[in-house]
């Protein structure tokens, strides 16, 4: 009951001494100092934070920041075959951290332009991809009606293909196959931008039906189609057609009924495409000569005798897409890796990208920090100045209180009391006003993605809040007993005298 007594006089003699007329104008600009100290750091490390907090977002978001490139597409021997792929599988089944890694093919196709596919074809690198490979992800498309399969094309290829951003979206491709064939192929997908600076992706599965339907089929042996009744026979052909199959390397054909038998004496002969484009060249020259023009048989119904398949066409795996759910894991498998002999890269530069914005981060927090101390220490000054005259203001007050039998131990507190009173008050208006301005105000204006990333675009964790309001508090209440120590511990007689 006693106690309760003492603390009951302690906040009605601090209330009542905080606004008195002579002492209210100093109370309310004592706790617009606090709240100054409390607010500029919060809002100045909320909106540095939040920066921070969004830049390493938008790096992390992309499912390629997570990603290890294994393999190199140049070396024969960074080629996945079963063995090599069994190693990997070893090295990477128990390592903790992982999501999947997929296998996948870079390729080069040959695209034909979109006003005259037969006018030019450009070469272009891209890659394949399994289907649960998330290459994809977060990837902005520009077409929703795609079909199931197909190619999954940039916008920067449509343009070097001669398409306009005002024309109609092509539905459809011509890329040349493996037997040297224009193909046209479906646009599954179209997409602002695809990553590791391929410009289209296709799937695994698609693409290898794709290389079986159209087979780099060659053969060394053809028997034509039907030729033109006035041909004369092979040993009596036009020195001008004789030349020609000679620079063909090609051997004089033979009679096989209504058609020829040609063969050639190159090693790998020859595309079908070649062929038909060969006996389409000996039909001109025969025309030319004066001989009657063949019909479209002599090549559509050309036979090959002894084709091959070029297993060359066939897609051979020579990448590797590693993910990892956490970006702390990525230089440790990166390592991990390479000590067991596989190239790897780390695709999005996310290891550097990360490292350089960390360090970003320490600078830029260094430097403000720096800032605060000197504005921190120039307020300090200001409230020491305020402070003191609070004191010189209640020297009569304290004299009193010594007269009527207060000890300097509650005098003290009295006043350490009242600093605290001034320090939740600047620290409740401090905090309010730092979360709606930095919120709401100072963060979207400074943070272009801000409204993409609420949550994170404006940093406000209690525990921050606690470690500003409490070093704030500390070095108030430090100040407050420095400042009255020689008031309290000055006599009554003294202390009178100012009355």
């Amino acid at each position: 009951m006693q106690a309760m007594n003492v603390l009951r006089i302690l906040f009605w003699m601090v209330w009542r001494g905080m606004v008195r007329p002579r002492v209210r104008l100093i109370t309310f600009v004592c706790v617009f100092a606090v709240a100054l100290m409390v607010f500029l750091p919060l809002e100045v490390y909320g909106i540095l934070f939040g920066l921070y907090a969004v830049q390493r977002q938008i790096v992390l978001e992309d499912p390629l920041t997570l990603c290890l490139w294994v393999g190199l597409p140049g070396l024969k021997e960074q080629v996945f075959t079963p063995e090599r792929k069994k190693e990997l599988s070893r090295l990477l089944t128990n390592e903790p951290g992982l999501s999947g890694w997929y296998f996948f093919h870079e390729i080069d196709i040959f695209f034909g332009l979109l006003s005259d596919p037969l006018a030019g074809s450009l070469s272009v690198t891209g890659r394949t991809r399994d289907p649960e490979d998330p290459v994809l992800r977060n990837r902005t498309t520009q077409k929703t009606d795609k079909p199931t399969s197909g190619l999954y094309v940039s916008r920067k290829l449509l343009e070097q293909l001669g398409w306009r951003p005002s024309e109609p979206e092509p539905r459809e491709l011509f890329i040349e196959a493996p037997n040297r064939e224009l193909v046209s192929v479906p646009v599954a997908a179209i997409y602002d931008e695809l990553p590791w600076g391929h410009k289209f992706v296709v799937d695994k599965n698609w693409y290898a039906d794709f290389l079986q339907e159209h087979a780099d089929v060659r053969c060394a042996i053809l028997v034509t189609g039907p030729i033109p009744a006035d041909w004369p026979p092979p040993a009596q052909l036009p020195k001008l057609v004789r030349t020609a199959f000679d620079t063909y390397r090609m051997f004089v054909p033979q009679k096989a009924g209504s058609a020829w038998r040609i063969e050639t004496w190159r090693d790998n002969g020859y595309h079908i495409r070649d062929w038909t484009t060969f006996l389409q060249k000996i039909n001109s020259l025969m025309t030319t000569a004066g001989f009657s023009p063949a019909s479209e048989e002599f090549w559509k119904d050309a036979r090959p005798i002894n084709q091959q398949v070029n297993p060359h066409a066939l897609p051979a795996e020579n990448m590797g897409a590693i993910y990892v759910k956490d970006v702390s894991h990525l230089r440790s498998l990166k390592q991990k890796l390479e000590q067991n002999g596989f190239y790897v890269r780390d695709t999005n530069d996310t290891i550097n990208r990360l490292e350089q914005l960390n360090r970003s981060n320490l600078i830029q927090a260094g430097f403000v920090t720096a800032f605060l101390i000197l504005i921190f220490t120039g307020l300090m000054l200001v409230l020491t100045a305020v402070q003191t005259l609070r004191t010189e203001a209640k020297m009569a007050q304290i004299g009193l209180l010594k007269a009527i039998g207060m000890s300097e131990r509650f005098l003290r507190w009295m006043f350490i009391t009242e600093s605290l009173i001034i320090w939740l008050l600047g620290t409740i208006v401090a905090v309010i006003t730092s979360f709606l301005l930095g919120k709401y105000l100072v963060a979207p204006a400074l943070i272009p993605e801000a409204s993409r990333y609420a949550s994170l675009a404006f940093q406000f964790s209690p525990a921050m809040v606690s470690m500003i309001a409490c070093s704030v508090a500390a070095c108030w209440i430090v100040m407050t007993v420095l400042t009255t120590r020689k008031a309290i511990g000055t006599s009554p007689a003294r202390l009178l005298q100012t009355l």
